[in-house]
């Protein structure tokens, strides 16, 4: 959301830029296409220039709290073997004013969504109505033209290349007229210019200078269409009578264009004008130094953005897990920029953090949440929320061959396939880490005569014992051994039980 409004913010500082020079400067006196073409690069750069990589660094100054709103929890060297990962955070304002300036931004941005939606939706609702009535009216082709005879508008107006006019409301006099007008709006594209301008409108309906701008350039194309009918020699006296019969019929839609077009007395006095000078069509090249007025704005904006990102705002890099598990030593870094270490507090409300100069030890006494508040000199500076829950228990299998996915905890097997594992190993299936547990000793027992004797021997590694090796390769196919009393070490490096065991039956 940041980014999103700080782009339409930018855009609508360079649309502003855009049209203060273009009143000051372009408007009066020069040719009428020149202004379109200043009007449409204007705004295509207006749109373009907020994503300018360039960065002017600005000098900025903060007080010493300023300074300390970056908090970083993250692992060390240990925490980096125990695999935990990134915890669930929670950022937390450092007061009440902070917190309502979020709520009011998260309020205004709701109204301008609204909005927007609002004016996007009109587009689309206008887009749906032209092409329905294109289905339904009866098509004439005229040209490069096609004439659309509806009953349903009517003013007469044009997009693209669709023509709607309406037979009712239209004397005969009038065709050559109107067609000629709207012919100069097809053939320019100016339906192109007002979905664009209408685009913008919807996406910066709060800028006065925008709807300024739309309202130039649909001017703008009358101007141009007046030009052209003019120029293919329809009297200027009965050209004008003409938009006169018609004063009263407002525009039908803010995406088309019309033969009908308000401020006709604007019109009227271009049409009188003397033609400016060729030479004003140069007044485009004042594009120049309003795009670098845009682009040195733009740096310095992001140029401040990159000064105060170390500063003020609060990030939070935590290791690999959401969880932190209780009865190992959870290694976690936490530091606050600004601040010297002993001005650092932390505690955590579920177990105990324990360290200093940085690094720390969770150690969570019960499962649920347990969260760490950090402090600066007294006051709360981050919060962030872990989940504590017990280590699962460990499952047992063969050691797997390079690549194997599957583990193999029991069932049918080779003599082979046993002597090939080698061993036995210990692991947390599914866990949200990757725990090291390491086998300490087991026993493999040899069923006999029936399931009714047994041969055993011991290893003290997670390694097959030579005579573990010996009643292996003395297995019959049917036999069964099993693989039990296995002592396994965990992150702590102390020896417990593994409630689990094996047992396989030799075969294929």
């Amino acid at each position: 959301m940041q980014t999103f409004i700080q782009y339409i913010l930018l855009s609508t500082a360079c649309l502003s830029v855009a049209w203060l020079l273009y009143k000051a400067l372009v408007e009066k006196g020069t040719i009428v296409k020149t202004r379109r073409i200043y009007l449409i690069i204007a705004i295509v750069l207006s749109l373009a220039a907020p994503v300018s990589p360039l960065t002017i660094n600005t000098p900025v100054f903060y007080s010493e709290w300023d300074n300390s709103s970056i908090t970083e929890v993250g692992n060390n060297s240990t925490g980096e073997a125990t695999g935990m990962q990134a915890a669930d955070t929670k950022v937390l304002p450092t007061n009440k004013q902070s917190r309502t300036e979020w709520d009011a931004k998260g309020i205004l941005f709701s109204i301008y969504l609204a909005v927007t939606a609002f004016f996007m939706i009109r587009i689309g609702r206008e887009l749906y109505i032209i092409m329905a009535c294109y289905r339904r009216s009866t098509k004439q082709r005229f040209g490069q033209l096609q004439i659309v005879w509806n009953d349903r508008f009517k003013a007469s107006f044009s997009f693209f290349h669709l023509v709607f006019l309406n037979k009712k409301y239209l004397q005969e006099n009038e065709f050559d007229k109107v067609v000629a007008h709207e012919k100069v709006h097809v053939l320019q594209y100016h339906s192109i210019d007002l979905l664009l301008v209408q685009l913008l409108t919807a996406l910066m309906w709060f800028n006065p200078f925008v709807w300024k701008m739309r309202n130039a350039l649909q001017l703008v194309h009358e101007y141009l269409a007046d030009e052209g009918v003019l120029q293919s020699g329809i009297d200027i006296v009965e050209y004008q009578q003409s938009l006169l019969d018609h004063i009263a019929e407002s525009q039908v839609f803010t995406i088309s264009s019309t033969y009908k077009h308000s401020l006709i007395k604007k019109r009227f006095l271009m049409m009188s004008a003397n033609k400016a000078a060729a030479v004003t069509k140069y007044r485009v090249l004042y594009l120049i130094p309003a795009t670098a007025i845009m682009l040195l704005g733009v740096a310095c904006v992001n140029g401040q953005a990159v000064s105060e990102a170390p500063k003020v705002v609060t990030a939070v890099a935590l290791t690999k897990a959401n969880v932190v598990y209780i009865g190992i030593e959870n290694p976690v870094n936490i530091s606050v920029s600004g601040y010297r270490p002993n001005d650092i507090e932390v505690a955590i409300d579920n177990g105990t953090i324990s360290g200093d100069s940085g690094e720390y030890i969770i150690k969570p006494a019960r499962p649920g949440k347990a969260q760490i508040t950090v402090k600066a000199k007294g006051r709360v500076v981050q919060e962030t929320a872990f989940k504590a829950k017990f280590l699962p228990a460990p499952v047992v299998a063969l050691t797997p061959a390079t690549g194997a996915a599957t583990l193999i905890k029991g069932g049918h097997i080779t003599k082979e396939a046993l002597l090939t594992a080698g061993g036995i190993i210990a692991t947390v299936e599914n866990a949200d880490i990757d725990i090291p547990i390491k086998v300490a000793s087991f026993t493999l027992s040899l069923l006999t005569n029936g399931n009714t004797e047994s041969k055993s021997a011991a290893a003290q590694t997670s390694s097959f014992s030579a005579e573990q090796v010996k009643l292996i390769q003395s297995l019959q196919d049917g036999q069964r051994i099993i693989i039990d009393d296995i002592a396994a070490t965990g992150p702590d490096g102390k020896a417990r039980k593994v409630p689990a065991s094996m047992v396989f039956t030799i075969g294929k």
